[in-house]
């Protein structure tokens, strides 16, 4: 990967990262109080999560939030070294409140943009992104940067929504209502209709292997993708 500037780095940053850290800085708080929609998806998700992970491994969060998924994976697996970032700084000044009293030596939060800092030759054997995808305006090349990181055998482990499924009658309507709501600022922006066979085909395209792909029972338009680079 090409070393970059500062000025550089954070241009493509910006680029690749959704622009307006701001309205998630506003909700945190209410973010971290919210209670998982489905407890028994979210817990399978890390389950087989865990299958992977060995001692001595070194895994990334990207947006992490206020931190859940990183901190119950430490708890789990205290021979593995999590980082964890997002670049709202009240989601990760919440994250860190959390990790105060938890002794997790194995987990560190940062609040930065997704991949800001990666050209410091750092490399990982898992990069996980949870409902993150949507929101990058350039998911593509952050793909491309992610799997330049990740060691030969990593893992790209993503769950995420697929708003291109939804029905075409409807979707101008939910059009309307995404751009009112980003807009008014209740709403983060930009926000991708994707489609899952689009999605799966853009990660097969840039050379990973599809090793599992799970729907929650009812809930096709959510995959939860665990992708190999190959070795």
């Amino acid at each position: 990967m090409p070393q970059y500037t500062s000025v550089e780095t954070a241009h493509w940053a910006l680029h690749m990262s959704q622009p307006n850290p701001q309205f998630w800085n506003n909700i945190a708080a209410k973010y971290a109080l919210r209670p998982v929609s489905d407890v028994a998806s979210y817990e399978y998700k890390l389950a087989r999560i865990g299958q992977y992970l060995e001692d001595g491994m070194v895994v990334l969060e990207m947006g992490c939030g206020t931190g859940s998924v990183a901190i119950k994976l430490a708890q789990q697996f205290p021979g593995v070294r999590f980082v964890a970032e997002d670049y709202s700084e009240e989601m990760i000044h919440i994250a860190q409140h959390k990790l105060v009293n938890l002794g997790l030596s194995n987990l560190t939060f940062h609040c930065r943009c997704a991949g800001q800092e990666w050209q410091d030759g750092k490399v990982f054997d898992m990069v996980i992104a949870m409902n993150l995808i949507h929101l990058v305006p350039d998911w593509q090349e952050l793909l491309e940067q992610v799997i330049k990181k990740l060691k030969p055998g990593g893992w790209w482990v993503s769950s995420q929504f697929c708003l291109g499924e939804i029905s075409l009658a409807i979707r101008p309507a939910i059009g309307l209502v995404l751009a009112l709501g980003q807009l008014l600022g209740k709403i983060p922006a930009p926000i991708h209709f994707l489609k899952v066979q689009g999605y799966r085909d853009v990660i097969q395209a840039k050379g990973l292997l599809i090793k599992y792909d799970w729907h929650p029972q009812g809930r096709a338009k959510v995959p939860f993708i665990m992708a190999q680079k190959p070795t």
